[in-house]
């Protein structure tokens, strides 16, 4: 039958299946509540709901087949019944959503790059960002930002950027943490807040993100949000300067040049210096000048 305007579904408690292509094509559908006398859910069953935003497996499911929810591309969250993850994560139509996420994900790096055959295109990389990033991929948020970020097959938008960032970094992406760190020590988007930029920073530097090591070694040497700390800023430069990270490597030298947080070390200040000097660093390459 037709479902072409349906917008919401209270399925009653005598259903214990949820036949293939059930709501196939409900392209109006935003909500559904499935009870718990659902026991399997069949292929197909909400293919193409492409307003459905959420939905609630109870625990009494015990299938759900391939496909179940192809082509929700507004899908953001599939809720689990808790501590029941792993055993609904090996389900065929669970598994298919996150392939489905991931290969959008996987078409918007080729279009973002130019890779794997295809010309770059920011805007055909943002349409396929988008998708996966409204489904909750991490990294695909984090893209979403920088294209906002960087008016990249969309108009500049600081505050859609931070949006973003946020919802990257607070699924844990050390990318999305480490951006949403500039935007709070920059302004963009955002309220300039010192203390929120360190707080970010720290979480993707934990990560071993060298660009967030850097940073967070910056905010120690300036004392921005955090009180100034020489030792603790070369203890970040270092990390990231182990990673081969440029201006890590450069200012891990400078504190070695200028006795900063360690001891004065020429020898040590030019091996940094030439580190930075070799990845092209200009400054870098004048203190070695200057020191010979």
């Amino acid at each position: 039958s037709d479902c072409s305007n349906l917008t919401s579904i209270n399925i009653p408690n005598s259903v214990t299946s949820i036949g293939r292509g059930a709501f196939e094509d409900c392209h109006k559908l935003t909500s559904i509540t499935i009870p718990n006398s659902v026991t399997s859910i069949g292929d197909d069953a909400f293919e193409s709901c492409s307003n459905l935003t959420s939905i609630t497996i109870p625990n009494s499911v015990t299938s759900i087949e391939s496909y179940a929810f192809y082509s929700c591309d507004n899908l953001s969250e599939i809720h689990l019944p808790t501590g029941m993850e792993d055993k609904f994560n090996k389900m065929d139509g669970i598994k298919d959503f996150y392939k489905q996420r991931e290969k959008k994900f996987n078409d918007g790096w080729d279009y973002y790059y130019g890779e794997n055959g295809v010309e770059q295109d920011y805007t055909k990389a943002v349409s396929y960002f988008r998708i996966a990033a409204t489904q909750g991929h991490a990294d695909a948020q984090n893209f979403m930002g920088v294209c906002y970020d960087n008016g990249l097959g969309v108009d500049e938008d600081d505050v859609k950027a931070v949006k973003w960032y946020r919802k990257a970094a607070e699924q844990g992406n050390k990318y999305g943490q480490c951006n949403l760190g500039h935007n709070y020590y920059y302004g963009d988007g955002v309220d300039k807040n010192y203390v929120e930029a360190v707080k970010w920073y720290r979480k993707a530097a934990e990560q071993g993100y060298s660009n967030a090591q850097y940073n967070l070694g910056n905010r120690y040497y300036n004392g921005e949000g955090v009180e100034q700390n020489d030792t603790e800023a070369v203890k970040w430069y270092r990390k990231a300067a182990e990673q081969g990270n440029t201006y890590g490597q450069y200012n891990l030298g400078w504190c070695y040049h200028h006795n900063q947080g360690v001891t004065k070390d020429l020898t040590e200040a030019k091996k940094w210096y030439q580190k930075a000097a070799e990845q092209g660093y200009e400054n870098a390459k004048k203190e070695l000048k200057e020191l010979q």
